[in-house]
């Protein structure tokens, strides 16, 4: 498998973030860990945006503290996903978001690199001294439950929000 790392998006990487973005309305998929790029047609406003969440004197007053990372594959420079962490939890991501939000580019899925951009993600908690993180997943979501108990997490409960069911799961990091 290729490696990968995590990285900060720089101004530079706007036609890549973009092609990214259009893969997902491509293949009519949610852009899951992203900080909200669908709803960006200008790579700049994404990228605005995105540094104010990293710094708790500019996060804005219904959010939380984030960072979001390109998971980069370090052979040839792709961008083959994007993780949001989230450090801090309110009371919607306690119910239903969680801590760490993450996507796959829909043409590199099935290759083991979700596991992998989470195991990644979750060296951000340890360095923080985070010991524990709360991940979520649809119920229907065969695929990214299987991620996340694969890198130790431990099913709390399921939550119901109008039709859909939301696994939560805990992952002990320290």
């Amino acid at each position: 498998m290729a490696e990968l790392y995590l990285r900060f998006p720089t101004r530079a990487d706007g036609d890549k973030v973009m092609a990214y973005r259009q893969s997902f309305i491509d293949s009519n998929d949610s852009m899951d860990g992203t900080s909200g790029l669908a709803d960006y047609d200008n790579y700049d406003d994404w990228f605005v945006q995105i540094e104010l969440f990293q710094k708790k004197e500019t996060v804005p007053a219904d959010r939380v503290l984030s960072d979001t990372f390109l998971v980069v594959r370090r052979e040839d420079d792709a961008i083959i996903g994007m993780v949001n962490n989230r450090y801090e939890l309110n009371d919607y991501l306690l119910a239903f978001g969680g801590h760490i939000g993450y996507s796959v580019k829909p043409s590199e899925r099935r290759k083991g690199y979700a596991s992998q951009l989470l195991h990644l993600a979750l060296d951000h908690y340890r360095a923080r001294g985070i010991d524990r993180v709360l991940l979520t997943c649809d119920k229907d979501n065969i695929a990214s439950a299987k991620v996340i108990q694969h890198n130790g997490g431990q099913l709390e409960d399921e939550r119901q929000e109008n039709n859909r069911i939301t696994q939560r799961y805990w992952i002990a990091v320290s």
